[in-house]
């Protein structure tokens, strides 16, 4: 998702698979995300696409976990640039 002038642009790439169950989100504040989150991992789905964006001056993510990802993986969330760096 890109914002243009106050509009939401989108652009996807899709690829025929069996992914699972899923749950597709685009216009996720932080709190929503966060939610979402600890939903999707109840129901046994992992995240799978994670991008962040600037709307009109807020945060927004777009989202997409499936049942089919596996694997192992770190989650961080509200973290400053530091403990980023540190993180990374």
């Amino acid at each position: 998702v890109a914002s243009v002038k106050g509009t939401r642009y989108y652009t996807a790439l899709y690829e025929k698979t069996n992914i699972g169950s899923y749950q597709a989100k685009s216009s996720l504040t932080p709190a929503q995300y966060q939610k979402l989150f600890d939903e999707n991992k109840k129901k046994g789905r992992q995240i799978a696409y994670l991008n962040g964006y600037s709307h009109k001056g807020k945060l927004y993510l777009s989202a997409i976990w499936n049942s089919k990802t596996k694997g192992a993986y770190k989650v961080r969330h509200n973290l400053s640039s530091c403990q980023y760096q540190s993180e990374w």
